[in-house]
Parts: structure tokens; sequence; C-alpha cells
């Protein structure tokens, strides 16, 4: 019925539409930089192909989706394939990294949600100014716990998916764990100022070596394997993802050995320094 690439837009524009709340031509304009005409003749196209799903808000300036009719047009917007999308994991080129700017990733594996509180927690994330009100299940915490935050992206780690947010309870960001949200519900904005993600915004290297219990030929190849000079290698990311590195690295706990381990993490005093967030050796994101 379309072309390839008024399909992409198309598709796009009910990604937003739907997982956004809102979408207008400056959306289709910046992101596959097409002139106002066209982004006008997509909008007309979308009212077409999906009359109940689309409505124009005066107040907004934007078209919102009427949530009674809505239905998805394009597979790869429905909600068990949207965290894929979200988090850059999704293995089809034409949807891959659609939205790219509120991602931190490592891989997935798909869950399932409640949607009414997927769609909640995304508008929120891709917004970029809405508050939630959550009751969250920490294991922290034998009872569920109602918290304030403000989420700004999206993770997935060994088979769950997080929001990152401000939590005004713990005055601090935290990682949620996606399925251990209970309830949410939209807050009213807070008359507080939510700081910069410091953890986000800077970076902590990990330097790294072969395990000094390995044979020499096991050494070399762990060296080979992890593209070591010299006996070493250093590996840097954001700060709030070094206990995500380390857990995949098999390096959170410093007594393991191999073969549970192949690894020594170098400068563990150096880079692990915040003891309130330690358990027994384990530096944790979580709530």
């Amino acid at each position: 019925m379309f072309s390839k690439p008024v399909e992409d837009r198309l598709s796009y524009l009910e990604l937003c539409l739907y997982w956004k709340g809102s979408v207008n031509r400056i959306d289709l304009r910046s992101k596959f930089e097409i002139s106002v005409p066209q982004a006008t003749q997509d909008f007309r196209n979308y009212l077409k192909l999906a009359p109940g799903n689309i409505i124009y808000d005066k107040n907004e300036r934007a078209y919102i989706p009427i949530e009674k009719t809505f239905e998805f047009k394009f597979k790869e917007n429905r909600p068990e394939n949207i965290l894929n999308i979200l988090t850059g994991n999704n293995n089809d080129k034409d949807t891959r990294n659609k939205v790219n700017d509120c991602v931190y990733s490592l891989k997935p594996y798909i869950k399932q949600f409640d949607p009414g509180i997927l769609t909640k927690v995304t508008r929120a994330v891709l917004q970029d100014n809405k508050f939630l009100k959550i009751e969250y299940q920490s294991l922290q915490s034998s009872e569920p716990e109602i918290r304030t935050i403000y989420p700004t992206s999206f993770g997935y780690f060994k088979g769950r998916y997080h929001i990152r947010a401000f939590c005004f309870t713990r005055n601090d960001y935290r990682d949620f764990v996606l399925s251990r949200i209970i309830s949410v519900e939209y807050k009213d904005k807070i008359n507080k100022k939510v700081p910069e993600d410091i953890e986000a915004n800077s970076t902590v290297a990990a330097i790294i070596k072969p395990h000094s219990k390995l044979s020499d030929t096991q050494k070399k190849c762990i060296e080979l394997e992890y593209g070591m000079k010299d006996g070493f290698a250093c590996i840097t990311v954001e700060k709030h993802k070094l206990i995500y590195l380390l857990d995949d690295l098999n390096l959170v706990y410093p007594e393991l050995e191999p073969p549970y381990t192949a690894l020594e993490l170098v400068n563990r005093e150096d880079i692990c320094i915040n003891k309130n967030r330690f358990l027994k050796g384990f530096y944790t994101n979580e709530s």
C-alpha cells in the first residue's frame, strides 16, 4: 500500500503517538529530515490507515492517541516488542534504535508486563517531564513501598528490564526493575529540582587480567579473548553500569576462583568505593 520509506515514517509516527503519548510534524521532520508537505501527507496517510487511533489536540498542538479504540497497525510497536526498540535490541534493522537517546542496554529477553504500567512508564521517559508515583517491591524490603520517581531511561540486563530514575524517597538515582512495579500513576510536578545523574554522565574504568590460578595457556586464551595487552585490559563504562559489567564478567564477588571466573579485577578498591551500596561484596544499583 505504501512505499518502504513511507511505511517507516508511519510506523515511527505510531510509535510516538502511543508510547510517547503525542506526535506532531516536528517529530517526523527531525527524525527523517523531510519537508513540511511530506510530514503533512504522512499524517493524512495515517489518519486513513487508522482513523480510530488518532485525534488532534488543540491544547497540545499535537496528535494524541484515542485510547479506547486504539489498534496497532505496525507489529513492531506492540507491547511485546516496544521494549526491544527502546533498549536498542530489536534485530530488525528497520526498527532498531527508533528511539536512541534514552537508552542504556546490554542484551534482551522478553517478559510480560501490565500494559497500563508499561504505557505510563514509557510516556514518562519519552516526554521527559513526567513524575510517577509507584508502588514498588524491592528485594531490600519485605513489603512494597510507595515511591515518587522521575524516570530518565530504560535498561536491560540478564532477563530484567529496568528504568533508571531519580527517587525522591532515597534522594538518589536508582535502577527499578520494571516487573517489580506493582502500580503506577502520574504525579503533579514536584517543587524540587531533579539533580544531574552524575553516575550516568561519568565513566569508570575497570582493569582486568587473567585469574592468577589459571595455567599459562589458559591465561593466553583469556588475554586473546578480551584483547589484553601485556596481560591487562581496561573496560570503560558509565558508572551506573559498573555493577552490570562486573556481574557479566563474574567479578562481583572477589573470592570467586576458576572455573567460576576467569578474571581478576585489578583496581577493585579504587572503583568500588560506595560502601553504603555494598551487600556482602555486591555493589547494587537497585532501590
